[in-house]
């Protein structure tokens, strides 16, 4: 069976009987899409994580790298996005940051 949906974080069309849908994410005719949601398969990080996670997380690595002290600084610079990326997720679990 054939269900398209329409991805609630960017309002492409998408057919959700493929892989371009994220599991457990239909309701009502809405889904998130491989762009917005990301795609597991994908070799690259970002494309991996998808538009709006990105977003999410590029908004917030200046704020971090702001505060940090400069030997932290350098050391975050460092960092592969994916490893920066991890420390705001758990930024914010931990509600240091928002």
């Amino acid at each position: 069976m054939t269900a398209f949906l329409t991805c609630s974080c960017c309002g492409a069309g998408f057919d959700a009987s493929t892989d371009q849908a994220e599991p457990g994410e239909h309701d009502a005719g809405f889904g998130v899409c491989m762009g917005c949601g990301g795609n597991p398969k994908a070799r690259k990080p970002r494309k991996r994580a998808g538009w709006a996670y990105c977003a999410f997380i590029d908004a917030r690595i200046p704020v971090l790298r702001e505060q940090l002290n400069e030997t932290n600084r350098a050391r975050f610079d460092g960092m592969s996005w994916e490893a920066q990326g991890r420390i705001i997720e758990k930024m914010i679990e931990r509600g240091a940051m928002i």
